[in-house]
C-alpha cells in the first residue's frame, strides 16, 4: 500500500469518528477567506480615496454629431476629481450645440460646445464661412472635414462643412483662402473632397 492511500484512509476514519474536526476545518477556511476578502475591500477603498473626492460632470449618453443640441443627450455622472479634464462642463444645466463629434460616454468639455445653435457657431477661430455650390454634390454632412478643389487644383487643404443654405453648402475655411473659394465656385467646377 502506498503512503498516500494509507494517509487518505486514516484521515477518512478520523473524520468519521470525529465530525467536529471537519467542521472546524471548514470554519477555519471560511474565516481565512473572509479575512482575505476584507483585506481586498479595504485596499480598494484606500485606492478609491487616494484619487480624491468625486465631482459630477456631464457625459454623453449617446453619439452626438456636430450641430446637434446636447440637451437630452447627456447625463450627470460622478467621477474622481483626478480623472476629470480641467475644462469639463459641470453644473445643474447644460445648453448649446455640439461643435464636434462626441462619442457615447465621453465627458463634455467647453471645447465640445458652442453656446447657440447658429451654424456660424461651428466656425473655428480664425476661419470664415463661405457658401459654395458643389458640382457634383459630395454628400458631406455637417461636421465633415473636406478639402476644396477646382479644376484639379486644391484651393483649401482643410475645410469644415457647417450647414446648408438654400441647397448650397456652407463651408468654413481658413481666412487666408476664403476669398479664393467664391471665385472657384463661380467657375462651376468646385468640388468638396471628403477627408477620411
Amino acid at each position: 500500500m502506498s503512503i498516500v492511500y494509507r494517509t487518505t484512509v486514516g484521515a477518512r476514519r478520523m473524520l468519521t469518528r470525529r465530525p467536529w474536526v471537519y467542521w472546524v476545518g471548514v470554519i477555519a477556511l471560511a474565516a481565512v477567506l473572509a479575512v482575505a476578502a476584507q483585506a481586498n475591500f479595504t485596499e480598494v477603498r484606500r485606492a478609491r480615496e487616494s484619487w480624491g473626492e468625486s465631482t459630477a460632470v456631464w457625459v454623453a449618453t449617446g453619439d452626438i454629431t456636430p450641430g446637434q443640441p446636447v440637451a437630452g443627450r447627456v447625463a450627470l455622472r460622478q467621477f474622481a476629481a483626478a480623472m476629470v479634464p480641467e475644462n469639463a462642463v459641470a453644473g445643474a444645466e447644460i445648453v448649446g450645440v455640439s461643435r464636434q463629434r462626441i462619442s457615447t460616454g465621453e465627458v463634455i468639455t467647453t471645447f465640445d460646445l458652442t453656446p447657440n445653435d447658429d451654424q456660424l457657431a461651428l466656425v473655428p477661430g480664425g476661419w470664415l464661412a463661405v457658401v459654395v455650390t458643389e458640382s457634383p454634390r459630395s454628400g458631406a454632412a455637417i461636421g465633415s472635414r473636406v478639402r476644396l478643389a477646382a479644376d484639379g487644383v486644391v484651393i483649401a487643404d482643410e475645410a469644415l462643412v457647417i450647414g446648408d443654405v438654400d441647397g448650397a453648402t456652407l463651408v468654413a475655411v481658413p481666412e487666408a483662402v476664403a476669398p479664393l473659394v467664391p471665385v472657384a465656385a463661380a467657375s462651376g467646377g468646385l468640388s468638396l473632397l471628403r477627408v477620411p
